[in-house]
């Protein structure tokens, strides 16, 4: 719909939907530009809505919901329209580079081909807080692009815009120490370098601490010492403490490749170890570090739904209505681009 030349700096995609409420969404993108110096690519999917000509039951609705396609053409029509407005008062405003598209379809597979398409480092898409605190589906647009993208999802609530440009930017990264979040520590130490002064929490819970412990220390009751030399463990404290000393080595030897650049930027690094339920101790340290970004590697199990991903630890902070961060596994990533811009 609009035309610019490429930034050499990233571009991000920004998925509106044409009902976003408030201004969290566009405010939180024109930030991220700004700081950034980033180009905003604007996508809104008219995804098409069916009309009764096949009885509602029908198998032939479910396989091909009809639609009328002068009411369709009409939105796509409407939907540019708006998006073209906007496009030239993002650009008067704030001098940014912006362009935008319409696309007809599902939502987020036509969100995820056009940021692929244009070499996009990020999408950003914006979500209703209140509707996760009151059990919404986990077919939404937001957690589909979360469980598919093969790029790194930014989801901010509506209801607030995310200023990037805070001195002293919080973040949060939550580390399960699996190879799957190994990208997301890269992209929480590349982010918080490219913000001087800002704060990153690293935290990991073992939930799985206590039954391991009680496990461990059975063994080495039921064994005698002396099969050990006399060396190791004599008490469930001191296995505690060797177990806490190596969970914590391996956290900061995962980070230590990104860790110092950011040190070299004034960023204020903090190990957080935890031990409990995950989704418990994950809103403990939301609370704790009041973080304005919070970082997850995406799992997912071989093709599972995206609802799944709604059951998942970071669904509470969906619900809390704290922006997110969604970085899926280096090996799914469509291509290497930094993240969220190339570095100066």
């Amino acid at each position: 719909m609009t035309s610019s030349t490429a930034n050499p700096r990233g571009c991000a995609v920004v998925g509106l939907s044409g009902s976003e409420t408030g201004q969290g969404l566009i405010g939180s993108a024109v930030s991220l530009a700004r700081r950034f110096d980033l180009k905003l690519h604007l996508v809104s999917v008219v995804e098409p809505i069916p009309f009764d000509l096949v009885a509602f039951d029908s198998p032939a609705y479910l396989a091909y919901p009809p639609v009328n396609l002068e009411i369709e053409l009409q939105r796509v029509k409407e939907r540019e329209q708006a998006l073209l407005q906007m496009v030239r008062e993002l650009g008067a405003k704030y001098g940014l580079d912006v362009t935008a598209t319409v696309r007809a379809g599902a939502a987020a597979p036509n969100l995820i081909a056009e940021a692929t398409a244009r070499h996009a480092n990020l999408i950003m898409t914006g979500y209703d807080a209140e509707a996760f605190r009151q059990g919404a589906s986990g077919f939404t647009t937001t957690l589909t692009l979360m469980h598919d993208a093969p790029l790194p999802i930014i989801a901010v609530p509506h209801s607030r815009a995310l200023d990037f440009a805070k001195p002293h930017l919080r973040l949060l990264l939550a580390d399960d120490l699996q190879d799957s979040t190994k990208e997301a520590t890269r992209k929480a130490y590349e982010f918080a370098a490219s913000v001087p002064g800002s704060h990153l929490r690293h935290v990991h819970v073992f939930a799985d601490l206590q039954e391991k412990l009680r496990h461990a220390w059975q063994v080495i009751k039921e064994r005698s010492h002396l099969q050990y030399g006399g060396v190791g463990p004599t008490t469930e404290d001191e296995l505690l403490g060797l177990e806490i000393k190596s969970r914590k080595e391996k956290l900061r030897a995962q980070a230590l490749p990104f860790a110092r650049a950011a040190e070299e930027h004034r960023v204020k690094i903090e190990y957080d170890l935890r031990s409990g339920g995950v989704e418990r101790e994950l809103n403990a340290a939301l609370i704790d570090h009041a973080p304005d970004l919070v970082f997850f590697g995406r799992h997912r199990l071989i093709h599972t739904r995206p609802m799944l991903i709604g059951r998942v630890s970071f669904r509470a902070m969906l619900q809390s209505g704290t922006a997110v961060v969604v970085v899926p596994p280096r090996s799914e990533l469509y291509a290497a681009v930094p993240f969220p811009a190339a570095h100066t």
